[in-house]
């Protein structure tokens, strides 16, 4: 079983303005240290395995300046136009599947300030394991600090064990709290899973986006390291996984 960290390095900068604007959004800006937070993440999780991460095209230079930097190998796929997050998972799956039907994605978002590496890296083996055992996608969550209405929750299934029943995005911070009483976590959008089942689960629930992102592929210009996604992407519904 071979591990594969899908980073997710969206986003239109209009978060955090002036700090992070369009042309260098809120990944490629530095917290906590020198480092940008694509760096951050890149040197969190290539350790793992081999490195995929999903853009726009807009931002295909500073990436790879970005990865000269950390001194790792990545390859790139580069999105016509943004899907969010589920279509880029798509794209990620069907890659990883076609090159390991084995293979287990560790899907991170790209702009995160965790400082803890080898924690996270033990979480996520952790998650690895049982994803594996059970041949599902596994949501990893923070424990809240407090009611904040500026995460999403992991809202879990009552008397299951650790089943999800459901997402809220940014409650408001009455109903955070009573999440919270529940069991509710801080959803921090990294989802770890064998490709082959977010296959199944994107064309069961979401065949639209599968059948968008399998023409890309299909359509796709390789260049080297890169594989630029045919135009049939920008027809998926824009999605995210979590919905």
């Amino acid at each position: 079983m071979r591990l594969y960290p899908v980073v997710l390095c969206g986003g239109g900068g209009a978060r955090l303005w002036p700090l992070s604007r369009p042309d260098r959004p809120k990944p490629f800006v530095a917290f906590g240290g020198p480092r940008s937070l694509l760096r951050q993440t890149i040197d969190r999780v290539s350790p793992l395995g081999p490195l995929r991460i999903l853009a726009g095209p807009d931002h295909e230079i500073l990436i790879g300046e970005t990865l000269d930097a950390a001194g790792v190998d990545g390859r790139l796929i580069l999105e016509p136009e943004p899907r969010d997050t589920a279509g880029a998972i798509a794209a990620a799956a069907l890659e990883v599947l076609a090159e390991d039907a084995e293979g287990v994605m560790i899907v991170a978002p790209a702009d995160h300030y965790i400082p803890a590496d080898e924690r996270f890296q033990q979480a996520t083996r952790g998650a690895v394991g049982l994803a594996d055992d059970t041949q599902s996608i596994c949501v990893m969550g923070l424990k809240p600090r407090k009611a904040s209405a500026a995460f999403g929750y992991i809202v879990p299934r009552d008397g299951s064990e650790g089943e999800v029943a459901r997402f809220v995005e940014k409650p408001e911070p009455v109903e955070a709290a009573r999440l919270i009483e529940g069991g509710g976590l801080w959803n921090i959008g990294v989802f770890v899973g064998p490709a082959r089942v977010f296959v199944e689960a994107l064309d069961r629930h979401a065949p639209e986006v599968l059948a968008a992102a399998r023409a890309a592929v299909k359509a796709g210009e390789r260049q080297g390291a890169t594989l630029r996604l045919g135009a049939a992407f920008a027809t998926a519904p824009a999605l995210p996984f979590d919905r």
